[in-house]
């Protein structure tokens, strides 16, 4: 029956690519896309699939009841629901998956991005727009179908079912005020080259009153009114997907007959919603404490050092691909800190042309507690440990791993701590990302 269903699946896929490629070539390309998408997951889960029925012989060849109903019990759960097993036999094996899974997920990602640029170049904006939509589902559900190698995945709270959603929409306005904010930086450069005062002055009032308010009016400078125009634009698209995740959650649970929890989240939904962000501890860390870890890589003629604003930890990384001959890498990377309720950035270390950065997040309550690498004289691929915020430790006993970003070349290294927070990176950089390590407070 599963052979018939994937069969079933493969067929439509292929009968969508015939249609595609008889009238629009765009279409086209992404259902070849979605085709081989579909055809690696399936790939990947086969070999999964094998090595769980290799363990299970394995064990049932030593006599050992329990364990082989403990494998059968993680099997079934990945077969309906895909949760990937903790079981220490499968840890190689659940690795490979996830590694081809990302690898099979970046390529369709890149598809999407594709064709979203190549329908707006040609101004078919409805195209467009629907294609980006699907875009977004995919992603939503990547994340959502994402899980770790190692512990669990921790599922949001059933009291605050909105908490990961309002994180991501808090990092998505951080990231276009940071967009902005260096609009204007690089417009100070240009008036201050012409020794224009008066403009310089008006410009720092203006960056001053968006770094404060996170909003700017109009203004008569054409420059600074684009960048303000595109600030805009970021801010409303994160305030839909974000009310779209709302009613998309309301829906949940109304279905789930859960009434009381759906009514509370419209009332939020029509109040404008609470957005606010699960607060951690302002911490009263001492700079002069923080020590470095050892350094995955080579070094690199350009520094990467930097530690969060004061009472901050790191709470994630934006990754960049690059390549190295045919190997995928780390091409970039640019840290992200919380403070409080406030997500900050970092500085991006990387070449001045990078490519999509994939964004590896802690839930809301987590921070990141340690880094797996692979290089060799330069970074392969990175993921990150997260750990619980336990006051002014990390609980390394509820942990978890992020998705895997870069490629397979290199070795390994694990710099993980006991609990120690993460308060910053280091490392070297140039055409791509040499060296990485972590700067804790011990």
């Amino acid at each position: 029956m599963r052979t018939l269903a994937i069969s079933l699946t493969l067929f439509v896929l292929a009968v969508d690519l015939v249609q595609a490629q008889s009238s629009d070539p765009i279409q086209a390309a992404l259902a070849a896309a979605k085709q081989g998408h579909q055809q690696a997951v399936q790939a990947a889960r086969s070999d999964l699939v094998k090595a769980f029925e290799a363990a299970v012989k394995e064990i049932a060849a030593t006599g050992d009841l329990n364990g082989v109903k403990a494998l059968l019990s993680e099997k079934d759960a990945f077969d309906a629901k895909g949760q990937l097993p903790s079981a220490p036999k499968l840890e190689n094996a659940v690795t490979a998956y996830r590694k081809l899974r990302q690898q099979a997920d970046a390529d369709l990602t890149a598809a999407y991005q594709a064709a979203v640029k190549q329908y707006t170049m040609a101004l078919k904006i409805e195209e467009a727009t629907a294609v980006d939509r699907e875009f977004q589902d995919f992603r939503e559900g990547i994340q959502d179908s994402s899980a770790p190698a190692t512990g669990t995945t921790p599922s949001l709270s059933a009291a605050d079912p909105m908490a990961d959603a309002r994180q991501k929409y808090h990092l998505a306005l951080n990231e276009a005020k940071t967009r902005f904010l260096e609009a204007i930086d690089q417009r100070l450069l240009e008036v201050a080259g012409a020794g224009d005062l008066e403009t310089v002055k008006v410009l720092q009032e203006m960056k001053e009153t968006v770094t404060t308010q996170g909003q700017l009016a109009a203004t008569a400078d054409p420059k600074i009114n684009a960048a303000r125009n595109k600030y805009e634009g970021a801010r409303r698209q994160a305030r839909e997907v974000l009310s779209g995740a709302y009613r998309k959650t309301i829906g949940d649970l109304e279905r789930s007959k859960k009434s009381e929890q759906a009514a509370k989240l419209l009332d939020d939904l029509q109040e404008g919603q609470n957005v606010a962000l699960i607060k951690i501890p302002r911490l009263n860390l001492q700079t002069e404490r923080f020590v470095p870890t050892p350094i995955c890589g080579g070094k690199g003629p350009q520094e990467i050092k930097e530690t969060a604003p004061p009472g901050g930890i790191l709470v994630g990384l934006k990754v960049s691909r690059g390549k190295f001959i045919n190997n995928d890498i780390v091409q970039s990377v640019q840290a992200i800190y919380q403070v409080e309720d406030e997500f900050v950035l970092g500085k991006l270390y990387g070449p001045p042309n990078i490519g999509p950065q994939e964004t590896l997040m802690a839930r809301p309550g987590y921070a990141v507690g340690g880094i797996i690498v692979r290089a060799g004289l330069i970074i392969d691929g990175v993921e990150l440990v997260f750990m619980r915020i336990r006051g002014n430790r990390l609980d390394a006993n509820d942990s978890y791993k992020s998705a895997f970003v870069g490629g397979n070349g290199g070795g390994e290294t694990k710099l993980v701590g006991a609990g120690q927070l993460v308060v910053g990176i280091f490392g070297g950089y140039e055409q791509n990302v040499n060296g990485l390590g972590l700067i804790v407070n011990p």
